[in-house]
């Protein structure tokens, strides 16, 4: 059921996984990213559309309070640690 915790929580986990989703690929990974381009050094790539990636981030916060609440998550710490784990498996 959708209440008002639901869409606190999904805002607050869309925000957290965009910052650490752009911490993540962009300085971390980023000359990785670059030094294995194999043949598409040279191309010219277009923008991300923005309002996709917002969007896709929603979803996956979506998501994520989706399963976290089935699991019956009460507390912040509770959340935390099981947004750890869905997350590293999701993104393995």
């Amino acid at each position: 059921m959708i209440n008002k915790n639901c869409i606190l929580a999904t805002l607050g986990t869309f925000a957290t996984m965009f910052v650490l989703g752009f911490i993540i690929y962009q300085p971390v990974l980023g000359g990785f990213f670059a030094a294995n381009a194999g043949t598409a050094t040279g191309v010219i790539k277009e923008n991300p559309v923005f309002w996709q990636i917002v969007v896709g981030q929603l979803c996956g916060a979506g998501l994520l309070v989706t399963v976290l609440s089935w699991k019956g998550v009460e507390s912040a710490a509770d959340g935390f640690k099981g947004g750890a784990v869905f997350g590293l498996l999701l993104s393995l």
